[in-house]
């Protein structure tokens, strides 16, 4: 397959992907987006402009619609589609009272789970696959989401990871729900507490979260934890 060939199919590509990112936008911007959603949906836009100017014919300029159009298009959107990803990933490592233990890794950090969530169940209700509380669901988790966003900022998320399949009996994601403090010392034991659910694979297979607390500290400092299994429930079930 020749050059030429090769830019028409992704041109071609980019302009059947604009339809569905026309609803994608529309359904994330009409919810409760953060500011890394829209990041993202800009460097998206941008990309799948550029892809569709993309010249065909060898010629340098990017023509369509009657005018011409500034080269590095698609190379900028993708240079702010990292950066979004970089700024969140710095941002995103922890909330005021949610941690991952020992430390949330880059993947659990870049997207916001509300994001994913709130649209997802919203495009779940209007195409008619989801009918349990269709009518008070979506406004309650995009009422959830806020709330807790107000409370902890940008906080990890496990859902990427899960879905991604990169959650496994030796590297899941540890949630703690405590403030800082009181988590401090757990944190410290969450690499004993990985290699005990390595040796468990029962206990790792099963759907149900481990909950523990530490009964010597105050009620005002205690630190419960969960430990999140590599199944998509277990994902959902760690935040609202």
């Amino acid at each position: 397959m020749g050059n030429a060939a090769l830019r028409l199919l992704v041109r071609l590509g980019a302009w059947f992907a604009a339809l569905p990112y026309i609803g994608v936008v529309v359904l994330v911007l009409t919810g409760s987006p953060t500011w890394s959603a829209i990041g993202y949906l800009l460097g998206m836009g941008l990309l799948i402009a550029g892809l569709m100017t993309l010249p065909v014919d060898g010629a340098k300029a990017r023509r369509a619609f009657g005018r011409t159009w500034p080269r590095g298009i698609s190379r900028g959107a993708v240079g702010a589609l990292v950066a979004v990803a970089l700024i969140r990933g710095c941002s995103g490592g922890r909330g005021n009272t949610l941690h991952f233990a020992p430390d949330a890794r880059f993947v659990d950090r870049i997207v916001e789970e509300s994001d994913l969530a709130v649209p997802g169940t919203r495009f779940l209700v209007a195409s008619g696959f989801l009918h349990d509380d269709a009518k008070e669901l979506p406004a309650a988790m995009r009422a959830a989401y806020a709330k807790m966003r107000a409370q902890e900022g940008d906080v990890p998320s496990p859902v990427l990871a899960t879905y991604l399949g990169l959650q496994s009996p030796d590297a899941y994601d540890l949630v703690l729900l405590a403030n800082r403090a009181a988590c401090r010392r757990y944190s410290s034991t969450a690499s004993t507490t990985r290699s005990r659910a390595t040796g468990s694979r029962s206990r790792t297979r099963s759907s149900t979260p481990i909950r523990s607390s530490s009964r010597s500290t105050p009620a005002t400092s205690r630190c419960s934890c969960e430990a999140r299994r590599p199944t998509p429930s277990s994902a959902r079930s760690s935040r609202p």
